[in-house]
């Protein structure tokens, strides 16, 4: 099992892995039939400075340019006192699609119904996607499907406010899995906002199976215990196949990180760094890199 991104060097090594699995992969007879050209495009380092949501070098520098940007927040906030975090996962079952139209997925619209609910609140949030390799809640269709789902970490908010905001959705929206909500939250301390920022920001690594729960009692006739379904369900993870993780990058296609990120409030200013940092960053690097190759050529 995977371990958690919970620092800067945890979420490089493993988005590291991550780069080497789909490069190897690509050049694998069966993988070249998964990468087009659109794909093959935007996974290149030099596509970087486009902040592909594909690219890992592009995921790299922003997750990095968050963690610096959240950390500053989280410490001003606690140098004045008070203010609590927050971290909001949406994965209402209306953003669940078969994966044959998991690219053409709008999510402007998906952006704008999380935004409408989120309101007046400071956040900075995340449009991720989920595969579920085995479960499909979307009628009439067949195989997997993606979930897609939102991460929000959001600050100032009181506990009344934010269990009110979470009932609304519960009570509105069903939840992707039967039996369980479509919103959920969890205080996070100044520290945690750093480990939470890297989480929602991570590459798609994880397929996802779930499982029906099962209780037992007895039968009242034969006096044996039996088994039957609760009507709830459990989900597991595992790491991605290669060729699903592949499949997943045609399915982000040209979508940026600027694409599925948005913000409100004091978000705003903080995303619109982050995004600044990242490119620049990445343009230090790619003029560094020039510098070099020119000393060698001469």
């Amino acid at each position: 099992m995977r371990k958690p991104m919970l620092n800067m060097s945890r979420y490089v090594s493993q988005h590291l892995e991550r780069e080497n699995m789909l490069t190897t992969y690509s050049a694998s007879k069966r993988g070249r039939d998964v990468a087009n050209s659109e794909v093959a495009i935007t996974l290149k380092e030099r596509s970087a400075m486009s902040l592909y949501a594909t690219n890992t070098r592009a995921r790299i520098a922003f997750a990095g340019a968050a963690a610096r940007e959240i950390a500053r927040l989280a410490g001003r906030k606690s140098a004045e006192g008070g203010t609590e975090f927050w971290f909001l996962t949406f994965a209402p079952i209306q953003y669940a699609v078969p994966m044959p139209e998991a690219a053409a997925f709008d999510h402007e619209a998906a952006k704008t119904w999380a935004r409408e609910i989120l309101g007046d609140l400071d956040y900075v949030a995340v449009l991720e996607a989920a595969y579920y390799s085995n479960f499909n809640p979307v009628p009439a269709t067949k195989g997997p499907c993606l979930s897609w789902h939102f991460h929000v970490l959001t600050w100032g908010a009181t506990k009344s406010e934010i269990d009110g905001l979470v009932a609304e959705i519960n009570s509105r929206y069903r939840a992707l899995l039967p039996g369980a909500g479509a919103a959920h939250w969890r205080q996070l301390s100044p520290l945690q906002t750093i480990g939470s920022t890297l989480y929602m920001l991570k590459a798609p690594m994880s397929e996802y199976r779930v499982y029906p729960l099962k209780i037992e009692e007895m039968d009242s006739e034969t006096g044996e215990f039996i088994k039957r379904s609760s009507g709830g369900f459990n989900q597991k993870k595992r790491p991605l196949r290669p060729g699903d993780a592949l499949k997943l990058c045609r399915i982000l296609g040209s979508r940026t990180l600027p694409m599925l990120t948005f913000s409100h409030g004091d978000g705003d200013r903080i995303l619109r760094t982050i995004t600044d940092r990242a490119q620049r960053l990445i343009a230090k690097q790619d003029d560094a890199h020039r510098r070099r190759m020119a000393r060698l050529l001469g």
